[in-house]
């Protein structure tokens, strides 16, 4: 009798710590619970326009790819190109843009053409000319060109330097490709080229 009362209490015993150790288990998982980081872990949806889940720029829309260049798509990259190579004195006539001086004195044009570093033709479009310092009736000359295709274009353009635009031996200029926006290019931020003229060398 003695015996199996012992064992009844060493049973109860048993019992009451292994509540309390579960309860104290129990406790210490809400602890836990409480102070951890939640972050909800959920299925990422499908976007059928980018199933690999590629990160892209706001705004950018991936080339397209196939054959003709290394994306595929046709490109058009419009640049200003000097026609004269530059000499000891740069703007000195028939040297960069500056062209001839017609038989002395200073260069009486500027003399442009356009190069395209894409993979197809940008057809008809304005090239412009603005000379800074000149008057204001003089100051703005603009003509149309057609491209002949990719790499350098055989056709130039010629631009009357004006008598204003003169001061103290040079003659600023600004040139613009495709200055009313008619062509889409792939790169629009080679399309102006900044320099000037100068008197020849005595």
């Amino acid at each position: 009798m003695k015996t199996r009362t012992l064992s009844m209490i060493a049973a109860a015993s048993l019992l009451m710590g292994g509540v309390l150790l579960a309860d104290t288990a129990d406790a210490a998982k809400a602890q836990f619970e409480r102070t951890k980081p939640h972050v909800n872990v959920a299925p990422t949806p499908t976007d059928p326009t980018n199933p690999t889940g590629t990160i892209q720029k706001r705004g950018h829309t991936p080339p397209p790819t196939g054959p003709g260049g290394l994306s595929g798509a046709k490109t058009i990259d419009l640049e200003p190109l000097a026609p004269n190579p530059v000499g000891p004195l740069p703007g000195a006539p028939n040297s960069g843009f500056c062209g001839s001086n017609q038989g002395g004195g200073v260069a009486k044009v500027i003399l442009t053409s356009v190069k395209n570093n894409g993979n197809a033709a940008g057809g008809n479009f304005h090239n412009k000319v603005i000379f800074p310092d000149a008057d204001p009736a003089d100051k703005v000359q603009e003509d149309s060109y057609t491209d002949g295709g990719p790499g350098f274009t055989p056709a130039k353009v010629f631009f009357n330097i004006p008598a204003s635009a003169w001061k103290n031996g040079k003659a600023s200029f600004m040139f613009i490709v495709d200055s009313k926006s008619e062509v889409n290019e792939t790169n629009e931020l080679n399309n102006i080229f900044s320099g000037h003229c100068v008197e020849p060398a005595m």
